[in-house]
């Protein structure tokens, strides 16, 4: 609501103001909900237009990034009303499949109990689970993720906007990414943009048939992203850093997976690389005095299918 109030106004005020597009460079369609930084730290999202408002006070540089496009560090000044990225080809290793029938195994890993059930996510923030299996069941085998659930606690927060969820979302994606060195390494898939009321949707259900996304022995990880509260109606994010999502947290007790879970954040540093914080030891980090350490991962449901 503040930033539709704020686009209304800054014409009248006089202050300086620019709607950028992001498109593709070889269809030159819109790709919506890129992300942009800018500042070296304050981040954005266009909307599902492609489109994003660049403030007067940007910085020198803008980092703009899209699944499937090469990403783009572009000089504020020179940045004009379309920004076009190159579309990029990922290689993985190839896949041979075979005439034996497949054998298809459930995973649950969600044992929930009263402390630290949930965590709260605000906007522009990551939070991400790395899966390994604990048995060699996988040498020789070729093995796919067919389906995944990923598990939400209602928000009981009070937010100035819970009158409004009718046309107010949030805005979540979930990413998958292969591991190397035991974080997550190549980016392999990225979900639609999904629309949630965070105070009544509970699981979120994604069907990978068709995907393709590979589960070998050095792991998977899993992401998920919340781009921010998102107005149906004007189409733009809402500013405010409110917090939005609780993803359910489970016991990391799996018989048959290993899962590390971290929070995920930008290096500054290096505007193409990210920081791993490790959730356990920063949630441990914070426990009062007296209460054991606690071992905690995302909840989650997977199906796996091996050829």
């Amino acid at each position: 609501m503040k930033l539709f109030t704020l686009l209304t106004l800054l014409p009248l005020l006089g202050l300086s103001q620019k709607f950028v597009t992001v498109n593709d460079m070889d269809t030159n369609t819109p790709i919506p909900f890129a992300s942009v930084i800018y500042n070296h730290e304050q981040g954005t999202y266009a909307n599902e237009e492609g489109t994003f408002y660049l403030p007067e006070k940007a910085g020198d540089s803008i980092i703009v990034s899209a699944m499937g496009y090469a990403t783009l560090i572009i000089a504020t000044k020179s940045v004009k009303n379309v920004i076009q990225l190159q579309p990029n080809v990922v290689s993985l290793d190839e896949v041979v499949l075979t005439h034996k029938k497949p054998k298809t195994k459930e995973i649950s890993v969600r044992r929930i109990n009263n402390m630290f059930s949930s965590h709260m996510l605000g906007g522009n923030n990551y939070i991400v689970s790395i899966i390994t299996p604990k048995k060699s069941s996988l040498q020789n085998n070729t093995t796919f993720v067919e389906a995944l659930t990923l598990y939400f606690a209602k928000v009981n927060e009070k937010h100035a906007i819970k009158d409004s969820l009718e046309y107010i979302k949030t805005v979540v994606r979930v990413n998958c990414y292969t591991v190397k060195d035991s974080l997550p390494d190549t980016h392999i898939y990225q979900s639609n943009p999904i629309y949630i009321n965070s105070y009544k949707q509970d699981q979120l259900n994604l069907n990978l048939e068709d995907s393709f996304i590979p589960f070998t022995e050095t792991g998977l990880a899993i992401e998920i992203e919340t781009l921010g509260l998102y107005n149906l109606k004007t189409k733009q994010f809402l500013e405010t850093q409110e917090l939005l999502l609780r993803p359910q947290l489970s016991e990391n007790k799996s018989k048959d997976l290993k899962c590390n879970s971290y929070y995920k954040r930008i290096n500054y540093n290096n505007s193409k690389s990210y920081e791993y914080v490790d959730m356990n030891n920063f949630i441990n980090k914070y426990l009062p005095y007296g209460i054991d350490p606690v071992d905690k991962t995302l909840a989650f449901n997977i199906v796996l299918k091996t050829y």
